[in-house]
Formats: C-alpha cells, sequence, structure tokens
C-alpha cells in the first residue's frame, strides 16, 4: 500500500486509529491481505490510563488496552469502523502489550 500526496490525509494509518473521542489509540498495524484488503489492528486505551497504572492493574479494562481491527477496500482512502477482538488477542494475564512494532503477515 503506497499513500499519494492526495491521499495522505485520509489514509494516514497514525490518524485513522487516533480517531476515538477522549481516549488513546495507537500502534498501528497494516497488513495487505492477497485480495488487496487492507487490515489496520490497533491498540486504544482510555486518555488518563497510564502505561504505568494499567502494568500495577490501577485501571478497569474497560479503560486499559484494547485490540481493534479495521480495514480498508480502497487503498487506506476509507476504513471500516473499529471492531473490538481484545477478547480474541489478549491472555487474562496480559495488562500492557502493543500491536507494533511488527511485521504482520498473513497465514494461509
Amino acid at each position: 500500500m503506497t499513500c499519494s500526496p492526495s491521499a495522505r490525509g485520509a489514509a494516514d494509518l497514525g490518524a485513522v486509529p487516533g480517531r476515538n473521542g477522549d481516549a488513546l489509540a495507537g500502534n498501528p498495524a497494516p497488513a495487505v491481505l492477497d485480495t488487496g484488503r487492507v487490515l489496520l489492528v490497533h491498540v486504544r486505551n482510555a486518555a488518563l490510563a497510564t502505561e504505568d497504572a494499567i502494568r500495577r492493574g490501577k485501571v478497569s479494562a474497560a479503560d486499559g488496552r484494547r485490540v481493534r481491527v479495521r480495514h480498508s477496500d480502497d487503498e487506506g482512502r476509507t476504513w471500516s469502523a473499529p471492531k473490538e477482538i481484545t477478547q480474541e488477542t489478549e491472555r487474562p494475564e496480559w495488562r500492557w502489550y502493543a500491536t507494533t512494532p511488527s511485521h504482520p503477515i498473513q497465514l494461509t
């Protein structure tokens, strides 16, 4: 996937997960599938939930790290609504984790 200058505003991978109201989002990990669909996995947590507070268990699960995925079928110009996948990706004992740095791949 490449971002042309005209599409950069919509395809800015940092901005896409960052649209979360008063919550923080980041660590975008894009992967281009063989169909051309772009998957974007990212994490989200409450703005006031610091890494230290999350690691010490001082933050509720709802405000702690949450994993989301969205997709684009037009090379990043538009994106689906985020889908919560935390339960499928997180172990119960984990409190702090990130989706990057990484190099996602498609498994067949």
